[in-house]
């Protein structure tokens, strides 16, 4: 099965995985970062040409971070509300089936990223997948 995760915000993290749940496999295929701009068609142009490279199947599912409520991230709510509802839109738009994964999911997230991915919000991408996995390998 193919994931398509983002941590939507002023910097959009992304990461594509092929997973297999019933071993808790994660193979990550690819990785990046997105900056939130004054033009959000761009924005959403991108988003959408890096899920049409990522060749979405009909199995394919998309995981996108909700938007943070309280303690310290959650001062930038535009950024945030902005990004999810392009990343969201995006995603659907290429039929892709969405899951929302709550910010406070990733805390209990031991599983240290492939050292291959960089950005600081792709790793944070790579840990709602983390999540969605025990989430459907546990039932």
């Amino acid at each position: 099965m193919k994931v398509i995760a983002f941590d939507p915000g002023e910097t959009t993290g992304s990461v594509t995985a092929v997973v297999k749940p019933k071993s808790q496999s994660i193979h990550v295929v690819d990785w990046f970062e997105a900056g939130l701009t004054e033009d959000l068609d761009k924005l959403y142009a991108y988003l959408q040409s890096q899920i049409k490279i990522a060749r979405p199947n009909k199995d394919t599912i998309g995981l996108v971070e909700k938007v943070v409520k309280s303690g310290y991230l959650s001062g930038d709510k535009f950024n945030q509300i902005t990004a999810f509802s392009i990343c969201k839109l995006a995603l659907q738009s290429e039929g892709v089936h969405v899951v929302e994964i709550a910010p406070d999911a990733t805390k209990s997230v031991t599983t240290k990223p492939p050292k291959d991915i960089k950005s600081k919000h792709a790793k944070d991408a790579y840990r709602l997948v983390n999540v969605y996995m025990d989430k459907v390998g546990n039932g």
